[in-house]
């Protein structure tokens, strides 16, 4: 059981742009109220997925973005994310 009105921050920095298809969030416990983003620019997110219910580990969440950066905040306490795995290729 987490504290909940916790929010943790989870961010991967590639050296260089990618084209994202696949995350693979693995976490210790339930989590939930994740909200995944990509860096469009410097200081420029873009969310491209809000997950308010209970997901189990592993979960696997697919998508199509090109970029350096994915950040995923947790707005809950409740479970622990221990890895985010990032599956996609270079972009050409």
């Amino acid at each position: 059981p987490g504290v909940s009105g916790i929010v943790t921050e989870h961010k991967i920095v590639l050296p260089e742009r990618r084209s994202i298809s696949k995350i693979i969030i693995h976490s210790e416990g339930v989590v939930k109220n994740l909200e995944i983003y990509v860096r469009k620019g410097e200081n420029e997110w873009r969310r491209v997925k809000q997950i308010m219910t209970p997901i189990h580990s592993p979960y696997e969440i697919r998508m199509a973005a090109s970029t350096d950066a994915v950040r995923i905040i947790q707005k809950s306490g409740m479970g622990t994310i221990n890895s985010i795995e990032l599956y996609g290729s270079m972009k050409k």
